[in-house]
Order: C-alpha cells, then sequence, then structure tokens
C-alpha cells in the first residue's frame, strides 16, 4: 500500500469515530423550555378531556330539562327575554356578564337549541367591540387558555382586498365543550412605503387591517349532539334514497318511452 493512501484512510477513520461520539445535538435551554412547554399544555389538556363538567350560563344547564330550565332561569332573573321558536326546539334570550372592576354588567345575545325536550347546546354572542377583548380574558382566565386547543380559519385572499376569518379556542371535557370564536373580517391596500423610491417592489407595501365582526361563545353537549347527528344521518340517508328511487323511476319512464318510440318508427307506415 502506498504511503498517501495509509495517510487517507486514518484520517477518515478518526473523522468516523470522532462523528459517531457525538451523538444528536445538545438541546439547548430554548428548546428544552419549548418542549416542556407542550408537554405541560398536552398533560393539562388530557387532564380536561378525561374529566366530567356541568357547564352552564345564567341558569342556562346542558343536558338539563329545555323548557322547564330556561322557565325557572327567567323566573330567577338570570336572563330576559326569552322567546321560544315557532316549534319550540329553540329559544332566544338575553343574558348578562360580570366583569370585575366594571361599573356595568355586559348585555350578550343567546341561542338555545334542544333535542328531544333536552338543551343541547347553547350559543352566547356579544358583537360590540368594546366588550369582546374583557370577554375573551374572562374566559381564558376562568377555564385557562393552556388547556385549550386553537383552530385558526380565513378564506383565501386570491385576488379579493378583503376575507373573512375566525381564531377560536376549544376546550373539550369528557361530556362537554366549551368553543370561544373571534370572527373577523380582514382587508388589504396599497400604500407609498417610500416615495423616494421609484422600484414598485421598494415604493410601495401592502397594509392589511383586522375588523372585529363577533364573538361567540358555544356551550355544547356531546352526548346531546351525537344523538343528533344520527338522527341527521339517519334523515339525510333516507332522502337520498327517495331521490335515488325518483331518478331511477325517471330513468325507467325515459327507458320506456324511447322503446315506444323506436317501435313506433320501425313500424310506421311510410
Amino acid at each position: 500500500m502506498k504511503a498517501s493512501s495509509v495517510f487517507f484512510i486514518i484520517p477518515l477513520a478518526l473523522l468516523i469515530t470522532v462523528s459517531c461520539g457525538q451523538g444528536a445535538p445538545k438541546e439547548t435551554e430554548f428548546q428544552k423550555q419549548l418542549r416542556e412547554e407542550r408537554e405541560a399544555r398536552a398533560k393539562l389538556q388530557k387532564e380536561y378531556a378525561d374529566s366530567t363538567v356541568n357547564l352552564s350560563f345564567c341558569g342556562i344547564k346542558l343536558g338539563e330539562p329545555f323548557k322547564a330550565t330556561l322557565n325557572a332561569a327567567q323566573k330567577a332573573r338570570t336572563i330576559k327575554k326569552l322567546k321560544y321558536d315557532t316549534g319550540g326546539e329553540s329559544a332566544t334570550c338575553q343574558g348578562e356578564i360580570y366583569i370585575a372592576g366594571w361599573d356595568k354588567s355586559l348585555p350578550v345575545d343567546v341561542k338555545v337549541t334542544s333535542y328531544q325536550d333536552t338543551i343541547t347546546s347553547f350559543l352566547v354572542m356579544c358583537n360590540k367591540y368594546e366588550d369582546y377583548k374583557a370577554i375573551w380574558r374572562l374566559y381564558t382566565d376562568r377555564y385557562n387558555a393552556d388547556a385549550s386547543t386553537s383552530e385558526d380559519k380565513a378564506d383565501a385572499w386570491l385576488d379579493n382586498a378583503a376575507r373573512s376569518g375566525s381564531y377560536s379556542l376549544i376546550w373539550t371535557f369528557k361530556n362537554q365543550t366549551l368553543r370561544m370564536t373571534d370572527f373577523y373580517r380582514e382587508e388589504r391596500e396599497w400604500y407609498v412605503k417610500n416615495p423616494n423610491m421609484k422600484h414598485p417592489d421598494n415604493r410601495y407595501d401592502i397594509k392589511y387591517t383586522k375588523y372585529f365582526q363577533a364573538l361567540t361563545i358555544i356551550y355544547s353537549d356531546l352526548r346531546q349532539c351525537a344523538k343528533v347527528e344520527a338522527v341527521e344521518a339517519k334523515e339525510k340517508t333516507i332522502a337520498e334514497q327517495k331521490q335515488a328511487k325518483k331518478r331511477a323511476a325517471a330513468q325507467e319512464k325515459q327507458a320506456a318511452q324511447d322503446r315506444a318510440n323506436r317501435e313506433r318508427e320501425a313500424t310506421q307506415d311510410i
């Protein structure tokens, strides 16, 4: 073996030995902190998912009798302006949220839905910008933002100057869920960033502006919602079957007409 080959093999072997000895890169303090935060959130979310709760708002309780509960809440004056829909399966009313340090309560609109005379879900809505941040903070403090999962949705911009979007925090328990959503409208427009520059990339830029639209908080009973979904799925299947029968009957009728036309053409006296 030539001397040059020997000197090449030795450093290569040494490099492989050193590289294998180093192992994976050491975790930085920042990476460690992020990992520990993720693990803590996951643990907290699992604790929530394994716990059974009885969520309520202004005397409106999930899973309780529909009209009896709402009538009792109105009698106790925790809600007002109660109005049932024509079918008697949903209702609207007005509730109040109290914020520490505020001189007055915050009025909110409430929509309650039921199935088999049991409260399935209800929606609390605020459309005042000056109130929504306080309500958002109240709920994140009460239910712990770290225990929630988030959901960010927005329409594609395409060539539009505006789009709609929403940002939600969801607390999931074993039997019920709580979803708080901030709905917004976002607009974009070109503006002159630097009037001294001539090239468009340096002269112009895009400004994005978000406008608050509404804050909703949806309380849902998972067992009741599952019942509703099962009924809706069954009704959808029945409707699809009826449509399929109608299509088959129409196709058969058309086929019979086509056969009759062919026979008439073949046997006509011409």
